[in-house]
């Protein structure tokens, strides 16, 4: 029995390596989609300096990357004589270029890297099993003439590579890999730590100003100065690319032979249309692909497609054999076939847009991130002018979706922003003035450590590292809440200050005990020396909070730990507490603060941090608020408020067991099972499949792009690569008429 995933999953298994994203973030770039074009952009990006944010909503390369047939080839997935007939064969010449660029970017990195993704280089075949094929002799001459070393194999030639062909165009220097185990194995290298990687976190909403990019989540949002979007067809928010793109399934299996495939171990692909291509996978076992059709066309029994590649199979290569997975996938397609990799003609220097890249995933994928990072870099790239919109004459359509990219605003001068900043300076300064002044000014000046010893130095000077240690401490308090104004007004790199200081902190608090150990020794160190009893308790504290901060703070440096990933953020909440205990040990033993102007400073911390607690409680609370008020607002309005339509009527069921439908905007799909009825979002939850037009077996429905299936009586995951359920929506008869509460 044949697996229904990929072969790509077993080599690396689909689990979440990455946290989810919440709270707030500000990055030079965020990167939406986490395939072959999201990281290679993501990754030169990150190699160019560049702070980058990577959003995926599933997990890493599990749409269409984790489904591809992982050819690394560079001859576009479209017919040669037609991209000559529209755009000439100096342009073809140029692509062809451009894709040896990518071709070489991932042989290199798979080198340099020292990356284990069974890398095979190998020669392509562009091949035919008849005699005389016109559309061969065509794409023969569109290809001699647009790159160099191509060869025309026929007779026994052609047969020694595969014992069926007739006649092969041959492309040297090509190769096959195993797509998941290049993209973990990339991201494992040091160069990949810059990226700040997030998974199952879903762009919910891109809004775009003249000030940057806003990519909304739901746990939080992300601030750029660009956005590149790379996720197949670029939705929710960008519903105006639809019109040009077709989208299309495309179906493949691995199956296993007896001895060696009756084929070299080189990549083909043939002139028939749906188009079949096969390869090598290991030594005895084949990855074939085939059987495209256009998404929305009857695609009948399940195993039906794949039934045609088997007969493919049979047909040219008779030998048995045992298959071992069986998946689909999508494609879209443009116009002449080619992909668009651009800036979106609407945001200029604002927002990127990858698309269209077919059946050559690949190799595109490598050059929309070399393309993308440069664009979004303000660097020249030689080969953009190729993809651009203004290739096929593209028009960007209308918008049509509820959350659309935002209209561009006016944004307060940045003299504001400058006036801000240099009042937070004027403040931060002061502060960190005072306690040292203060200090030293209770002494008599610097005078006062001229000619100590050793200890009675470390004595003298222990208690100002503890002063400046609470007053940074405050400062990081102050920071930390109050991160999302302070970013925008004052800094936008004000969380990178935050960590550097976060370490300073945590130096400065050893080295105040540190310094009272040198000062008095081990043998009275734990015998509260020097303190009055009824102060003793307090000095405890200094010990209780030294321990938590030791634990806030290593957390933290220690956060993309896995086991920490998703739990350090809880960890640091104890800073809180932290300092409380730290403003009320150094209000009763630090040196000078009750008996000097310093009580007023200590007073004005207590203050603003109750102020900073009060407004991150607060932000909590609306955004619990948002969140219960729309739990109790789906509660409602499927208990209480819910309005049912006319979705379709019995006579809709006589032959069929599912109908596609859209009711208020929002497309739904509806089944039957025995004498029931159930609605689901038609939206698939993994990459937008429509589940109308799946198979249902039982009550389970197969999402027709990647096999994702969900149980239509509750919309649970039955199986993956999905991990969100499907919305249902409550179903009723009224006479023959079917309707759905929405």
């Amino acid at each position: 029995m044949s697996e229904n995933m990929s072969p790509w999953f077993a080599s690396v298994a689909d689990v979440r390596r990455f946290p989810m994203f919440s709270g707030d973030a500000r990055a030079d770039v965020v990167v939406i989609g986490a395939g072959m074009a999201g990281v290679m952009t993501a990754w030169r990006l990150a190699q160019a300096g560049t702070s980058v944010v990577l959003l995926e909503k599933n997990h890493l390369a599990t749409g269409d990357t984790g489904f591809t047939t992982a050819f690394v080839t560079r001859v576009p997935d479209a017919m040669l004589h037609d991209i000559v007939a529209r755009h000439g064969q100096e342009f073809l010449q140029r692509l062809f270029r451009a894709t040896r660029e990518a071709q070489d970017e991932l042989r290199r990195l798979v080198k340099h890297e020292s990356i284990a993704c069974d890398w095979v280089d190998c020669a392509s075949y562009d091949c035919t099993y008849q005699k005389h094929d016109l559309v061969h002799r065509q794409e023969w001459e569109a290809a001699k003439n647009a790159e160099p070393g191509v060869r025309l194999l026929s007779g026994d030639d052609a047969r020694a590579v595969g014992e069926s062909i007739v006649s092969a165009i041959r492309f040297e220097g090509e190769a096959f890999f195993d797509v998941r185990k290049f993209i973990f194995g990339l991201l494992e290298r040091s160069g990949a730590r810059k990226i700040k990687i997030f998974e199952e976190s879903a762009a919910l909403e891109v809004s775009v100003t003249q000030a940057g990019v806003t990519v909304v989540t739901k746990h939080g949002s992300v601030v750029a100065q660009r956005a590149v979007v790379t996720t197949g067809f670029p939705r929710p928010s960008f519903p105006e690319f639809r019109t040009l793109l077709t989208q299309k399934t495309t179906f493949a299996l691995a199956a296993r032979f007896a001895g060696q495939p009756p084929f070299s171990s080189d990549l083909f692909w043939d002139t028939q249309r749906p188009y079949n291509y096969y390869r090598h996978r290991d030594a005895n076992s084949i990855i074939i692909g085939g059987a495209d059709h256009e998404l929305g066309a009857v695609r009948g029994a399940k195993g039906k497609e794949h039934d045609a590649l088997l007969a493919f199979l049979q047909r040219h290569f008779p030998r048995p054999y045992t298959v071992t997975n069986a998946w689909s996938g999508s494609l879209f397609e443009t116009a002449d076939g080619l992909p668009y990799i651009a800036e979106h003609p609407r945001y200029p220097r604002k927002l990127y847009v990858a698309t269209g890249f077919n059946g050559n995933g690949m190799v595109i994928g490598a050059l929309a991130g070399m393309i993308l990072a440069d664009l979004a870099t303000g660097r020249t790239n030689v080969h953009a002018k190729l993809f651009d919109f203004s290739r096929t004459g593209a028009t960007i359509g209308a918008m049509e979706t509820a959350t659309p990219v935002n209209v561009p605003v006016q944004h307060e001068p940045a003299a504001r922003s400058g006036l801000w900043r240099w009042m937070a300076t004027l403040v931060y300064v002061s502060v960190l003035v005072l306690p040292g002044y203060v200090f030293f000014s209770q002494r008599g000046g610097l005078s006062f450590l001229q000619g100590l010893d050793f200890k009675t130095f470390n004595l003298a000077i222990f208690p100002l590292v503890g002063l400046y240690a609470f007053t940074l401490l405050w400062s990081q308090f102050v920071i930390g809440a109050a991160r999302s104004v302070l970013r925008t007004v004052v800094h936008p790199k004000i969380i990178t200050f935050h960590r550097r200081q976060g370490v300073l902190i945590f130096l400065l608090a050893w080295l105040h005990p540190t310094l009272r150990f040198f000062g008095i020794g081990l043998d009275q160190y734990f015998k509260s020396w020097n303190v009055a009893p009824s102060l003793v308790p307090y000095l405890w504290l200094g010990y209780v909070q030294l321990f938590l901060l030791m634990l806030t703070a290593g957390t933290a440096l220690l956060r993309k730990l896995p086991w920490l990933k998703t739990r350090w953020h809880t960890i640091h909440y104890l800073n809180y507490g932290v300092f409380v205990l730290v403003w009320i040990h150094s209000w009763f033993l630090g040196s000078d603060v009750r008996s000097t102007n310093l009580r007023y400073l200590w007073w004005f911390f207590a203050v603003t941090a109750l102020a900073a607690t009060a407004v991150r409680i607060r932000q909590a609370m609306l955004k619990r608020k948002t969140q219960n008020g729309e739990a109790r607002s789906e509660r409602s309005r499927a208990e209480h408020g819910a309005q049912f339509v006319p979705i379709a009527t019995i006579d809709q069921f006589k032959d069929r067991s599912m109908v596609c439908a859209t009711v208020n905007g929002k497309p739904l799909a509806l089944f039957k099972v025995g004498e029931q009825y159930f609605c689901l979002d038609n939206t698939c939850s993994h990459a937008g499949g429509p589940l109308c037009e799946g198979v249902l077996e039982g009550t389970v429905v197969e999402c027709p792009l990647h096999a994702s299936r969900f149980d239509v009586t509750t919309g649970a995951v039955a199986a993956g690569p999905a991990h969100e359920p499907q919305r249902t929506y409550t179903v009723r008869l009224n006479g023959s008429q079917i309707e759905v509460a929405v």
